[in-house]
């Protein structure tokens, strides 16, 4: 049982990778397998099975919320390999992409609407 709560837990790692959806996850894991034992062999009535069942569980879930807990902590690199942060690379695509929005706008709109054209321009540029 403690092979199986020890594979359930790295699948939580690489599948599940939120801490909060681990217990859900093993859960339902573990409704399945009780599932697929009463269509095998009726329902389960020895206490050792429900033991078993009970610490794997748990083992399952503590161990992959300790192994998703420590993925979502580690720290979120700030540069890239070229030394510009990524915070300004995004602000210059952003204007990249906001001077086509701008001028897409320029030609739809119509000569009276200037104003609010200006306006949506300033309100892009502000975002």
């Amino acid at each position: 049982f403690l092979a199986s709560a020890v594979s359930g837990s790295v699948i939580l790692y690489f599948v599940v990778e939120r801490t909060k959806k681990c217990l859900d996850f093993t859960v339902t894991c573990y409704l399945f397998h009780l599932l697929f034992c009463m269509c095998y062999g009726g329902f389960p009535l020895s206490i050792q099975w429900w033991i078993t069942i009970g610490l794997s569980a748990a083992c399952m879930t503590l161990l992959g919320e300790t192994l998703c807990m420590k993925r979502e902590m580690r720290d979120i690199p700030t540069t890239t390999t070229s030394g510009r942060s990524a915070g300004s690379r995004a602000r210059v695509g952003l204007g990249t992409s906001l001077s086509r929005i701008s001028s897409q706008v320029k030609i739809a709109s119509s000569g009276n609407s200037s104003s609010k054209r200006q306006r949506l321009i300033n309100f892009l540029s502000q975002v």
